[in-house]
């Protein structure tokens, strides 16, 4: 939430939890490098669903080793966005750079759009919506 730019009250009321709550979460961060990225996505998924929402795209979905629960601790994160007709590419860079702040770990991003038939049909099926 930090990485948004939100304060520690906002980043409390937004989760819907207490400052005080929020601190103690806060200040017991860890190095979340070393949790599996699913683990990381099933906490990550509501804060990153209304990040998605608050930049004007829709539909979030996982996909890769993490859709298929078989990534590792040192996996990426792959994920698809449905981006509005106004998003640039600078826009999704930004998307991008603020998940893998909040996942603790790269990210790649890329969109509905972008998928080619035939050869991303792997990646449509496999997709997990959040």
């Amino acid at each position: 939430m930090m990485a948004d730019g939100l304060s520690q009250a906002e980043a409390a009321s937004l989760l819907g939890i207490s400052e005080s709550a929020a601190s103690r979460q806060m200040n017991g961060l860890s190095d979340i490098s070393t949790i599996l990225p699913e683990i990381v996505m099933d906490a990550a998924a509501p804060i990153l669903l209304q990040l998605v929402v608050d930049r004007g795209y829709t539909r979030l979905a996982v996909f890769g080793s993490v859709a298929r629960r078989d990534a590792r601790a040192d996996s990426d994160i792959d994920l698809l966005v449905e981006a509005s007709s106004g998003s640039s590419i600078g826009d999704l860079l930004a998307l991008r750079d603020l998940f893998g702040q909040i996942g603790g770990r790269p990210v790649d991003l890329i969109t509905f759009a972008g998928l080619k038939p035939e050869l991303d049909d792997d990646i449509r099926h496999e997709a997990l919506p959040l």
